[in-house]
């Protein structure tokens, strides 16, 4: 999971259409354009990194609480 192709929605904040692009992608441009209204948005490469591994960081936390066993009533 979150591997470069991966794919990673983007929200555009203009009219709310998600775009979806790979994480390899992601990594190696700072702009894109909305599938929706056709604006470019532009991030930060650290933002998204950031991003990323805070997502990251959400799956293994969630991971880790876990517990094996029956299922529950």
């Amino acid at each position: 999971m979150y591997e470069d192709q991966d794919e990673w929605p983007i929200r555009c904040p203009r009219c709310g259409e998600y775009t979806h692009k790979n994480i390899g992608w992601l990594r190696t441009n700072t702009r894109l354009h909305c599938g929706g209204c056709d604006v470019t948005l532009w991030y930060h490469h650290e933002t998204f990194m950031h991003a990323l591994h805070q997502a990251k960081r959400a799956v293994d936390n969630f991971s880790r609480d876990l517990r094996s066993g029956e299922k529950a009533t």
